[in-house]
Formats: structure tokens, C-alpha cells, sequence
């Protein structure tokens, strides 16, 4: 801005000496003309320097536009310009004057202009649905077909352990729709959905073979097959957790305890007291043939000590003092009591109190936070546990009374139960329950497994071609582990903030199991084929445009829009009229 200032003053300076040069001048024949010629150069020459604008108006670019994610019917009924992200669409109505978009977010920046977006069709994937953030959006899916809407199955599992299916289907009406599971050429699980809507489904089967497998799950209706998926999973033996169990008598609860403990192959030792220096011992699924005394040697081989109060007390000193230091560096104790005079085992805190609002009722309870209501307990509860400030509850009856609590002591925790008759859900048919409280007892009880590497993915469903992140946690720092997928070594990225913790980015290259090497552990994941799924993809996919598309709405009237625009005039015409004048004045002062 300064220098243009400068210039108007050098301009203005020039002028008024070239005015009094040539009124000065001995031959004014020409003056007129040549003042004339004189002002007009230096007006051509200023605005050589600063060319004058001008403000014109140009009209937006595309504001609204439709989409196609797959065929569309009626496309002439669609005004406006229409494109598709999908080549086949493309190539299916190009004379329709679709065109192609093979890459939506240079498109976006493109065309800034663009305020509403209608998408036909299946819908978006996910990273497609971000990029449209802060524009207007409709949606106009397609009718509503036979299909999954959403599924999820345990694929790690352990020898004899349950596969459980669970999803949701879309029954559009008509025939009845069935889902079958096979495994190995045999039907495991079938289920028959008639109503229509929504739908819930579970297929159960128990695998038999070890390792690794691929069951396939098949969806029919009538005779056509609306699709077939694979379900790979896979079968570890696990370490079980060694469990000693000392019983004062050997009541119905430890009976069953122990026939449970021993189908599910836990190394169980028990001893059950027969008079004060008598004990009848079993040993199941252990190599362990000999208990004389609680030592600390064989507590340190047992993950989880399961006694009652009245064993405890009967129990000498030392033993007592063994099992406090055992509980201390990670031994797990589950302690039954009875009576509201019970110490309550090694670690303090907590407390018992009676209550006779459930006096003559069945017991209904569950897992705490919300967790499941089992069936009702034929018999009426009443002793509970207070929990203190370092307790945590795990089970309680539905009015929020106490029956199971634990707590940390050292490196393990105690559990403490006021439950005396779980066997009966196992009289009453309610086996699942019955493992499903022992399951959980057992595995927030029992000594901590040791650290060991562990792996996740994603995305957790990975395709062929797809790029995978694999994030690696290792149980301590220190040298950079050796890293193969799929036999062929990797240098995986270590995070900045957890030395223990490594990222590997890689392609799923080829479909079916792929290798996983992390130093001494070996594992697998499973890569699916683009045709994999694919009816489930596009039902979540359809799913999740709709949502999206909720938070988005067309609020607002698309407006046409006028761009003003800043224009300079060319150089050209003020660059000859300057040559013009300063050429007139030479000639005129040599030739005329």
C-alpha cells in the first residue's frame, strides 16, 4: 500500500514537470496535443503498475446432487446430477448421464459448493458417511429384503466349551426363513423364524475336534439360499485353574462342587474331615497323590483354596499362617460361611448381619452391575454380607442384599458366601446357572494367570486387501521382538507412551487363516473373501447410513447461490495507449 502511494506521488511529480517542460518549450505548435500525450502516458504508465478492477458475478458451482450406492429403478424420475460411487452402477446408466465418482473425498473438495447430498441405495461404509459431515443428507434405501442385520460368536474357545450364535434377522414375510450351523458336513443347530420383523436368534453347538475350524452358517427361505458365511473358530486348550477344596463335612454343596469341578477337568484336590485327625482325600485330574499338612509348597502349586469357616477354625496355626502368606502372594480364597459369628477368613473388612424380609420366600438373585438374574434357589436366605469400602459385591438377591463379596489381601483376593445350596440349582434343572455362578466364582477368585502377549485386530473381521492394524502388548520392554504374518518377518512401530505396547500395519493378503509369530507365541486370524458376508455387510451398512443420515437432515431450502468475483482489467489496454503517446512525442519533437 505504501509503495502505491509512492508511485501516485512519482506520477503526479512527473506531471506537473513535464507541464511546465513544455510550456517552457521555444516551438508550441503542438503544445495541446502534446500535454494531451503527455498526461495520457502517465496515466498509462500508473495504471500499468495498479491495473483497475471491476466486480463481476458468477453463479455457484453444484449444491445439490444425487448419490447411487447400487441400482436404482426409476432413475429417470431423479433430477438433478447424479453420480455413483460404484463402477458397475456407472457402467449400468452412463447413458442415463450417471457419472462416476472413484474417489468421494477429492470430489468433495471439488466441488465446496455442495449442500445437499440424496443417497439411493444400500448406503455408505463408514469412513464414506465422515466425510459428509456438516452437509445436508437423505437417504432413500432400497426395499427392505430376507437377511441378517447383525451376528457375533465366541470363535476362541476351549476343549468341550459351548459355540454360541447370536444375531438378528430381517423376516420380510411369506414363507418361514431357517438358519442353519454345519460343521464338518454335519447340521449342529437349526432354527425356524415365521414371524415377521425383527427377529432374535441363538445356534449352539459343542465342537468336538480341536484346533482350528471353519463352521458355515447358511440362511434359506423356501428353496432359495439367501446366503452362506463362514465361521471360523478355534479350540485351545487352556491351563485350568488347580483348585483344593477342605471340607469340615461333606455336605450336598461340596458333593456337587466337586462332581462339576471334575467334569470340567479343573485339577481338584479334596479333602473332606471325618473326625478330627481323620480325612477322606480325592484326587481328580492331578498328578498329585499325597496331602498330609498345609505347606506352603503345596499351596504354591493350587491357584484356588475353597473351605469353610468351620474347616478354617479347625485348621492348626501354621496352616492358618501358610494360607495368609499363600493369599498374600496371589493364592485365591473362597470362603463359605454360616453364621453371623464367623471371622470372616484371613483378610478384614467384612461384616454379617441377619434379615428376615426374605424369611419363607425363594431366593431370586444375580450378578451385580446389572449383570444376569439366575432362577430362583428353593430356599430362604437369611445372612448377608455389608460391604466395605475396599470390598467389591459380585452377587446379590434382586433387592440389593449382599451374598457374595470379595476383596484384594496382597497380590490375591478372598471371596466370601453366604450362599449354602447352590446345588439346588442343579436339582431343579437349572444346570446352566449353576455353572455359569461357579464360572464366575472360580474366574475372579482364582490366582491371576501369568502376563503373557496378547494381540488385537482391526478391523476385527479383516477381507482380502483390506489393511489391518495389529497392536501387541507384551508383558514386559526391552528388545524389539521378532515380528511374522503369514512367515514373512515385520517391523512393527513401538508406541511412544507404552514401551510394552507395539503397532503392526499390515495387508490381509490371503483369505482363510493367516500366521501371526510374536516372539515365542504363535497364533492366527482369520481373513474373509470380499463375498464373505456380504448381505450382512450391506444390511449394517444400510443401518448405519440411516442413522447418520438422522443427525444430518435436510433442514434448509437449497438457495442459489452467486459468487462475486474480483477481476483486473487486461494490461493490454493501457500498454498501447502509453506506446501511442510516447511515440507521438517523439515523432512530433524530431520530425514536425
Amino acid at each position: 500500500m505504501d509503495f502505491k502511494y509512492l508511485a501516485i506521488g512519482f506520477c503526479v511529480a512527473l506531471g506537473v514537470f513535464l507541464l511546465i517542460a513544455e510550456t517552457r518549450r521555444k516551438h508550441k505548435a503542438h503544445l495541446i496535443w502534446r500535454l494531451l500525450a503527455s498526461m495520457m502516458a502517465i496515466l498509462c504508465f500508473y495504471f500499468l503498475l495498479y491495473p483497475p478492477g471491476f466486480t463481476t458475478k458468477k453463479k455457484a458451482g453444484t449444491q445439490e446432487i444425487n448419490l447411487l450406492s447400487s441400482n436404482v429403478s426409476e432413475l429417470s424420475s431423479l433430477s438433478r446430477f447424479t453420480y455413483s460411487l460404484d463402477h458397475q452402477v456407472f457402467m449400468d446408466h452412463r447413458k442415463d448421464g450417471v457419472q462416476f465418482v472413484p474417489d468421494l473425498e477429492y470430489f468433495l473438495k471439488s466441488n465446496p459448493d455442495l449442500q445437499v447430498i440424496h443417497i439411493f441405495g444400500k448406503g455408505l461404509s463408514t469412513e464414506q458417511l465422515q466425510l459428509l459431515k456438516g452437509k445436508q443428507l437423505s437417504f432413500h434405501p432400497g426395499p427392505a429384503v430376507d437377511g441378517l442385520t447383525a451376528l457375533s460368536w465366541n470363535g476362541q474357545l476351549t476343549p468341550s466349551s459351548e459355540l454360541v450364535l447370536q444375531g438378528t434377522y430381517q423376516h420380510t414375510g411369506g414363507e418361514a426363513s431357517k438358519l442353519l450351523l454345519e460343521g464338518l458336513g454335519t447340521k449342529l443347530d437349526s432354527i425356524t423364524l415365521t414371524e415377521k420383523g425383527l427377529q432374535t436368534f441363538t445356534l449352539k453347538a459343542i465342537p468336538q475336534q480341536s484346533g482350528k475350524a471353519v463352521f458355515r452358517m447358511i440362511g434359506l427361505k423356501g428353496k432359495d439360499t439367501l446366503f452362506t458365511g463362514p465361521v471360523p473358530i478355534e479350540i485351545k486348550a487352556s491351563n485350568p485353574v488347580k483348585v483344593l477344596m477342605l471340607a469340615s463335612n461333606p455336605d450336598f454343596e461340596y458333593k456337587f462342587l466337586k462332581n462339576w469341578l471334575f467334569e470340567k477337568k479343573y485339577p481338584l484336590i479334596f479333602r473332606s474331615r471325618i473326625s478330627k485327625d481323620k480325612y477322606s482325600t480325592d484326587f481328580l485330574n492331578t498328578d498329585i497323590k499325597e496331602l498330609h499338612a498345609i505347606t506352603p509348597a503345596l499351596l504354591k502349586k493350587m491357584d484356588l483354596l475353597i473351605l469353610d469357616e468351620e474347616e478354617l477354625e479347625q485348621l492348626s496355626g501354621a496352616e492358618r499362617s501358610n494360607i495368609k502368606q499363600a493369599l498374600d502372594n496371589g493364592l485365591g480364597l473362597f470362603i463359605r460361611v454360616s453364621s453371623v459369628k464367623s471371622g470372616l477368613g484371613i483378610a478384614a473388612g467384612n461384616s454379617l448381619y441377619e434379615s428376615e424380609s426374605l424369611k419363607n420366600k425363594p431366593l431370586n438373585a444375580g450378578f451385580t452391575n446389572h449383570g444376569a438374574i439366575l432362577s430362583a434357589l428353593p430356599f430362604e436366605q437369611l445372612l448377608f454380607l455389608k460391604s466395605g469400602n475396599d470390598d467389591q459385591p459380585l452377587f446379590q438377591e434382586v433387592g440389593g442384599k449382599i451374598l457374595v463379596n470379595s476383596q484384594l489381601y496382597g497380590m490375591g483376593r478372598q471371596t466370601v458366601s453366604v450362599l449354602s445350596a447352590t446345588y439346588q440349582w442343579m436339582l431343579n434343572g437349572a444346570a446352566g446357572d449353576y455353572a455359569q455362578f461357579w464360572s464366575a466364582m472360580v474366574n475372579k477368585t482364582a490366582r491371576p494367570a501369568e502376563a503373557k502377549e496378547r494381540w488385537t485386530i482391526s478391523p476385527g473381521s479383516p477381507q482380502v486387501g483390506e489393511t489391518v492394524a495389529i497392536t501387541i502388548s507384551l508383558p514386559q520392554g526391552g528388545l524389539v521382538p521378532a515380528f511374522k504374518t503369514a512367515g514373512l518377518m515385520m517391523s512393527p512401530l513401538q508406541n511412544r507412551e507404552l514401551a510394552t505396547q507395539w503397532q503392526l500395519n499390515t495387508w490381509a493378503g490371503q483369505s482363510g487363516w493367516n500366521t501371526l509369530q510374536i516372539a515365542d507365541l504363535n497364533d492366527s486370524f482369520y481373513v474373509y473373501h470380499q463375498e464373505d458376508w456380504q448381505q450382512l455387510r450391506e444390511a449394517q451398512q444400510r443401518l448405519a447410513t440411516i442413522k447418520f443420515v438422522q443427525h444430518h437432515p435436510i433442514h434448509n431450502q437449497v438457495v442459489e447461490k452467486s459468487i462475486l468475483l474480483e477481476k483486473k482489467l487486461s494490461l493490454w489496454w493501457f500498454f498501447i495507449p502509453f506506446l501511442l503517446s510516447v511515440s507521438f512525442l517523439w515523432y512530433e519533437t524530431k520530425m514536425l
